[in-house]
């Protein structure tokens, strides 16, 4: 970028790749199945050497590198119960990895390592919901989720001397259940309402909180939602 005649950014360049697919199979007595997935990696390096007074995200006396992975692979099931019925079902596996390495510059022309992050984000989950509509008015949707992450994060800082900054390696399950309605009094007026609820076995909390949204059409393509 330039602003005001000085170029403003960075050298350094990115590198990154990715590759995703979604695979669908023909809808059957068991329903229909679609397999996707998506990975990609990506990494950028801060080099003093080739740095200039303008580079906003590097410090001149400072080599740093940032490195990051994802990997998602899911199947989907869809189901008609009926002609007013049908069941949809998510169950997916994720993972998400990032990088993070800082060396200062020395005098004699070697480096310290002062920061170096390590995050890791397993995630497993499992999404299903059916929805059921009873009439050109009144429709529903009733379902859960349920995630478990593998968290493993860890900082250490060596300035001035090594010393871990945060360190944890465990699971936690998130549960989730949800129950929603659409009411459509009219062509302009339409009444969403709903209870949703959450456990985290973390810490063994709980949330339940209603939802609930009126919605006005008061003109072609125009709404107001409160």
């Amino acid at each position: 970028a330039n602003i005001l005649g000085s170029p403003v950014g960075t050298n350094a360049t990115p590198n990154y790749s990715d590759l995703s697919f979604k695979l669908d199979f023909a809808n059957g007595k068991a329903g229909k199945f679609s397999i996707f997935g998506i990975g990609g990696t990506s990494d950028i390096e801060f080099l003093a050497e080739e740095l200039d007074e303008n580079d906003l995200f590097a410090d001149p006396n400072r080599d740093s590198r940032a490195e990051s992975n994802l990997g998602i692979l899911g199947v989907k099931h869809n189901i008609i119960l009926d002609e007013r019925t049908y069941v949809r079902t998510v169950v997916a596996a994720s993972t998400a990895q990032s990088d993070f390495d800082e060396s200062d510059l020395l005098d004699n022309g070697r480096t310290f390592p002062v920061t170096r992050i390590r995050d890791v984000n397993d995630r497993y989950t499992l999404s299903s919901y059916l929805n059921r509509k009873f009439n050109a008015k009144l429709s529903l949707r009733t379902g859960i989720l349920v995630e478990y992450f593998n968290l493993s994060t860890q900082v250490d800082d060596g300035e001035p001397d090594w010393e871990t900054v945060r360190d944890f390696d465990g699971g936690l399950t998130l549960y989730q259940a949800f129950a929603q309605s659409k009411y459509k009094f009219n062509e302009k007026w339409v009444l969403n309402a709903g209870i949703h609820g959450q456990f985290l076995d973390f810490n063994d909390t709980y949330a339940v909180e209603p939802r609930v949204a009126m919605i006005y059409n008061f003109a072609r393509n125009q709404k107001l939602s409160i």
